[in-house]
């Protein structure tokens, strides 16, 4: 594309600022790829969202492939009223067949890492804060439509930063302090604040190889930085006995210390969570999908006093679409 105008990031802004979109389109098919995603770094979240439903197809590919990852994100991540809609049916219908059957449903969402630090993320740090993002969409949406809990533990994990790493540097989960707080989370949501676990200390250790690690393999090992793990103490058994070290592949822990059963349908995330979970309760089982079974619905009627869906911001798209298969 032969770039006839020189694009003024100021003047695009103020467009946006005052709604005048159309213009704002004229303006942006004569700029190069490169220059328009430099204006996205200076809108506010709901207009970066419009402004890039609204560029040609094939103009808005070239523009997606000079963002920031985390931009790229962020956009994936918006939803337009109808992908609300659907997820929010989708959930709706799971916590009313819940409600119906005795059971407690509760929605989770797992702050993805730069939500926490965004003070190592370029484009948090440009973006300006005024407007939802997508997680926000939607959680804003669920309260005002639908009467399913929903929770979302960012607030203590910033809270917290000052008490250690909540996530891992080479990884994009949160570590197992992290954990230990958006466990706190949960259960204060779901009112069984008498059943946190507590802890007399932290022990170190390390975590010298993550995701992140894996993904670009030219990356050392990390064998340096120093975590803190809860010691909560260990009475249950699961299988596979290690959830940390486990992926996709359903997890059931039993404790007979305790009452009470929960069913999780979750992602990575829930790795963690699971541990105190199973810690508190007398049966965990955990399965790494969303997409409800007839079988599901029979094994929560039989095994489940609480549903708990888990899922991490930047897949909730994925939610878009699934129907309830319950009566």
């Amino acid at each position: 594309m032969e770039n006839q105008n020189t694009l003024s990031v100021d003047e695009a802004v103020a467009l946006a600022d005052e709604k005048k979109f159309f213009e704002l389109r004229k303006m942006l098919l004569d700029a190069e790829p490169a220059d328009i995603a430099g204006v996205f770094e200076k809108l506010s979240p709901e207009q970066a969202t419009i402004v890039f439903r609204i560029l040609p197809k094939e103009l808005a590919a070239e523009v997606f492939v000079e963002m920031d990852p985390e931009m790229q994100e962020y956009l994936i991540g918006s939803f337009t009223d109808s992908e609300l809609k659907s997820i929010a049916g989708y959930l709706s219908a799971i916590d009313d067949w819940c409600r119906r059957h005795g059971k407690r449903f509760y929605f989770y969402i797992a702050p993805s890492k730069h939500r926490v630090y965004p003070e190592y993320y370029r484009h948090v740090r440009k973006m300006r804060p005024d407007g939802e993002n997508g997680t926000e969409q939607l959680i804003s949406y669920l309260r005002t439509h639908t009467r399913v809990k929903v929770m979302y533990p960012l607030d203590i994990l910033l809270a917290h930063k000052k008490d250690g790493l909540m996530y891992w540097k080479n990884d994009t989960h949160w570590s197992l302090l992290g954990g230990y707080y958006g466990y706190v989370h949960l259960m204060r949501g779901m009112g069984e604040e008498k059943r946190i676990l507590s802890f007399d200390r932290l022990t170190d250790y390390k975590y010298p190889v993550g995701n992140i690690s894996n993904m670009y393999r030219f990356l050392p090992r990390d064998n340096t930085t120093v975590y803190q793990k809860p010691d909560i103490g260990k009475h249950y058994k699961c299988n596979p006995e290690d959830p940390q070290k486990v992926y996709r592949t359903p997890i059931v822990c039993t404790n007979p210390r305790k009452s009470g059963r929960i069913i999780m349908f979750r992602d990575s995330f829930s790795s963690t969570l699971i541990e105190y979970l199973a810690e508190n309760y007398a049966y965990v089982a955990a399965y790494w999908y969303h997409a409800l079974k007839n079988g599901d619905i029979e094994n929560i009627e039989k095994n489940a006093d609480i549903v708990i869906f888990e899922k991490i911001e930047r897949d909730l798209h994925l939610l878009n679409g699934l129907k309830f298969v319950g009566d």
